[in-house]
């Protein structure tokens, strides 16, 4: 993931319009089938089952896969690098969601191909992946760095790096349509912190109004497939 987490989601991040998990969670909506992929320990999907959605998910953790399970119909173990762990999805959905995940897979464009099949025709993909365009990272180039970090938009175990742009071009590549496109400025994280509150966020507020590619964590996608 961009950020590692491993808590349950509170009401204020989900009550804040600017954070990943609630335009994610407000994108998928209500009563409709779902299939998670990386859905870690169940942190979003306890909530979409309580959102009344049917729920299935993937989950290269056998840990984190358990912690999930209460929350989901079923729950898939494996990594969706390998031809033969993605043939254990079964069905068509009326969601795809892909939070963060793409990032850190070694064939990104291969998984959504194969996943255009379990898609519903009147379905949604929705995929949210870190920004690398960000202020934070522009700044650290022009200072002639590239630090990896334990968690955020610098997470070591990220393969590929994903602007505005290039996240589009993955998609449509890969078979689909964009039919709306999002971003979020704040880290759920910070809805946790005192200091986030009152120094990170309004900062990120007005610079992601004045120039959202510079400022924004994360570009969320919405598509279908294509015709």
């Amino acid at each position: 993931m961009a950020f590692k987490y491993g808590g349950t989601i509170s009401e204020q991040v989900l009550s804040d319009r600017n954070n990943t998990f609630a335009i994610l969670l407000d994108l998928v909506g209500q009563e409709k089938k779902i299939l998670e992929i990386g859905c870690a320990t169940g942190y979003m999907t306890a909530i979409l089952q309580q959102r009344g959605n049917q729920v299935w998910g993937v989950e290269i953790d056998p840990l984190a896969a358990e912690k999930a399970r209460p929350f989901a119909e079923e729950i898939w173990v494996g990594n969706l690098d390998k031809d033969a762990d993605r043939t254990q999805i079964k069905g068509t959905f009326d969601v795809i969601l892909i939070a963060d995940v793409l990032e850190h897979l070694v064939f990104p464009a291969d998984l959504l191909k194969f996943l255009t099949s379990h898609l519903a025709d009147d379905g949604q993909l929705i995929v949210s992946v870190p920004n690398v365009a960000h202020w934070s990272i522009r700044r650290n180039l022009l200072r002639g760095r590239w630090d990896l970090t334990e968690t955020g938009l610098m997470d070591r175990t990220h393969l590929y790096w994903f602007t505005r742009q290039t996240g589009r071009e993955l998609l449509t590549q890969a078979g689909y349509q964009i039919i709306d496109q999002r971003a979020s400025y704040v880290f759920p994280a910070h809805n946790r912190l005192n200091w986030g509150q009152k120094f990170v966020q309004p900062l990120q507020k007005s610079g992601f109004n004045f120039w959202p590619s510079l400022f924004a964590i994360q570009n969320i996608y919405v598509a279908k497939k294509a015709s």
